[in-house]
């Protein structure tokens, strides 16, 4: 049997005694606090079972993240709209006690990130190097819950938002209008209508998105 989500007060898995299996899983933000999460849940519920008096008792922990690979990826500008967001919000919130100890500590140590094809933005505003910890590409390689990754290489908020989007002044907003989302006129026919009202630099712009996937 699967424990559910939404045990209580602690928003830990609610599971009966014959429990067997606990699924972390969301999708969109739900999938980015999926990739953020999930160990943090993993090792609550051992924690449940040892102190419950578990004894030889075994749940396993997975997790299914829907959509919630966002990529730490540069704007058509070549700027780090996204990220530069993210770390905003790191920073504000003083998130660090919400994030993967492995990768805090990575990066505190002045670690590289992990695998993954793209580097922080060294020109993302931040004043903590661990606030790349609150991107998926970066939280992901130091995950030790077994994962079944569910994701597109494409979806229109990616498009809108991280490729075709720019920081307005002050805090970014993401209205749609000059600054934010979808800020380049000129891709709204191949973000939305049809890839084939893409021009050819557009192909080649979004395949090299993808392959940051890779």
């Amino acid at each position: 049997t699967y424990g559910l989500p939404g045990g209580g007060s602690s928003g830990m898995p609610r599971a009966s005694a014959g429990t067997s299996h606990v699924l972390v899983a969301g999708c969109s933000a739900g999938g980015l606090s999926t990739y953020l999460h999930a160990d943090y849940v993993a090792e609550r519920v051992t924690e449940r079972i040892t102190s419950g008096g578990g004894g030889g008792m075994s749940v396993k922990v997975k997790a299914l993240p829907v959509s919630g690979f966002f990529l730490d990826a540069p704007n058509l500008d070549g700027k780090p709209v996204y990220g530069t967001q993210m770390r905003r919000v790191f920073d504000m919130m003083n998130a660090s006690a919400g994030v993967d100890t492995g990768c805090l500590a990575n990066h505190t140590a002045g670690g590289a990130s992990s695998s993954s094809s793209l580097a922080v933005p060294s020109s993302a505003e931040s004043s903590s190097a661990a606030s790349a910890c609150f991107l998926a590409e970066h939280n992901y390689p130091f995950m030790t819950t077994p994962s079944f990754v569910l994701n597109s290489y494409f979806d229109t908020w990616q498009l809108d938002c991280i490729v075709a989007a720019k920081l307005g002044p002050g805090v970014a907003n993401t209205s749609g209008t000059a600054e934010g989302c979808g800020a380049f006129p000129s891709w709204e026919p191949c973000r939305h209508d049809s890839p084939a009202a893409c021009t050819p630099g557009q192909v080649d712009t979004l395949n090299a998105f993808r392959s940051t996937f890779l």
